[in-house]
């Protein structure tokens, strides 16, 4: 089990926290495939962030036997990335690389680490769906708006709306930002920022764009499942759509928690829809939403 750290950022623009923060959350998607290890989300793992913490108490707190830190500092068109992995019970480093590359290799960088982590703990790195790699310029404005969807505030979600659309603007073949916006159009429709006559098709515009470049893009099937059934009230191809959202382990946390709660719940099955939200706890202990979410699907609180 693992959990990695948000990586410091040495750059001297303290702007580019964004990239060090977003490199980080890359390295935990990608340890995800690998199958056996456990791997914390970036919500519970982030919130040591800037903390002087003992290694020890957080791995306690997280439940995990090893913790992955490091440091990216960005110059010109390099980057130099810098990661240890420390065994928490007795503090020793059991791997660590220092990896100086041009700026256009980071993907390749965040893979390498991944491979390393998986083969220091033994294990291996299982096969990762393939994705159309984006312009670097459009991958850091998406980095910036993943940097704002976690902070939940007005401010915040209007500057996400403009970074997402700022990287489909450099890279229109760039799946995964049309798959955010489609998020924004269905979280305003759901705290009624936006009639949903108006929100939920472009939801579904967006979610069907984002499946046009990558056809097995489980956020784009889960948003249109969410669509079919909220919106439209056709709960056959919401199934239809969920299944081919969740076919494949492991899932995120938001992809489990939309599944729980906008399919299993909705159509029943809340005895599963709990299980999934107890999943996405497991996996992610510290952020309090999913513990606010798995409350309400209770039976005699909330929406049951």
């Amino acid at each position: 089990s693992i959990a990695v750290l948000p990586f410091a950022n040495l750059s001297r623009d303290a702007d580019d926290e964004y990239f060090s923060d977003g490199l980080s959350e890359e390295i935990i998607n990608a340890l995800t495939q690998v199958p056996g290890l456990k791997v914390i989300a970036r919500t519970s793992a982030f919130a040591f962030k800037g903390k002087n913490e003992d290694i020890r108490r957080i791995a306690s707190v997280l439940g995990v036997t090893h913790i992955l830190e490091g440091s990216v500092r960005r110059a010109g068109g390099r980057v130099r990335v810098t990661a240890q992995l420390i065994h928490a019970a007795d503090g020793a480093h059991r791997w660590s690389q220092r990896y100086d590359r041009e700026m256009s290799d980071i993907f390749a960088v965040q893979d390498d680490i991944a491979a390393a982590i998986a083969g220091a703990l033994k294990l291996q790195l299982g096969p990762a769906p393939e994705r159309r790699m984006p312009s670097l310029p459009a991958y850091e404005a998406y980095l910036r708006y993943r940097s704002y969807q976690w902070q939940f505030t007005p401010e915040a979600s209007r500057r996400s709306r403009e970074c997402l659309e700022q990287a489909l603007a450099l890279d229109p073949e760039f799946a995964l930002p049309y798959v955010g916006l489609a998020d924004y159009h269905f979280a305003l429709a759901a705290v009624g920022g936006s009639p949903s006559h108006e929100a939920m098709p472009r939801a579904r515009e967006l979610a069907q764009r984002a499946l046009a470049i990558d056809p097995d893009l489980p956020e784009a099937h889960a948003m249109l499942g969410i669509v079919a059934g909220h919106y439209d009230y056709d709960w056959s191809e919401a199934e239809r759509r969920f299944r081919l959202a969740v076919k494949r382990e492991p899932l995120s946390p938001h992809l489990r928690q939309w599944y729980g709660t906008f399919f299993l719940f909705a159509t029943g099955r809340a005895d599963e829809a709990r299980l999934q939200l107890s999943r996405v706890i497991e996996e992610d202990p510290l952020c309090q939403m999913w513990r606010l979410m798995r409350a309400n699907l209770l039976p005699g609180v909330g929406l049951d």
